[in-house]
């Protein structure tokens, strides 16, 4: 099957509120706050700003139906040009509006950002990430002040990390 990249985020989406669905009450945010998502991709995207990110181009192919669960089996066989020059938060939003999801969406990152945040979450010592497959990445922390992007207040976090 292939499908549009709208398609794909709204099965993300309702996969996702059929897992919120499940979460006991001490997992839920607190009052005044929404829960938070963030997401990896693994295809290019030009991150212009926080609330802002272009795919630059659909660069993954998926086998067959066999290799994936039947999420990522029928929703990922999307159409290199669906995605193409698109705003990824924008669609991932609609997707989520769409299925009751209430979230606020956080943080776009691809697949080594992504690696580096959840082993540095587990241990502070974790300073890259390296993901070697279809391409090779590598990321690595850098203190705040360093990175020309980042604008406005920085980040609160231990060390000026």
């Amino acid at each position: 099957m292939v499908g549009s990249s709208e398609d794909l985020f709204i099965s993300v989406a309702k996969e996702l509120a059929e897992f919120i669905s499940t979460e006991d009450e001490s997992f839920r945010a607190p009052d005044g706050r929404r829960k938070e998502l963030g997401f990896t991709v693994l295809f290019p995207v030009d991150q212009g700003s926080d609330s802002s990110d272009i795919c630059i181009e659909w660069t993954k192919v998926i086998g067959n139906d066999r290799q994936h669960s039947p999420l990522i089996a029928k929703s990922l066989l999307t159409t290199p040009s669906s995605l193409a020059g698109k705003d990824v938060v924008a669609q991932i939003n609609r997707a989520l509006e769409k299925n009751g999801v209430d979230m606020l969406f956080s943080t776009l990152v691809n697949d080594t950002i992504g690696t580096l945040a959840r082993d540095r979450y587990f241990s502070i010592d974790t300073v890259a990430a390296v993901t070697l497959g279809m391409g090779t990445n590598a990321a690595y922390v850098e203190r705040a002040l360093e990175i020309p992007k980042c604008h406005g207040p920085l980040p609160l976090s231990r060390d000026g990390w």
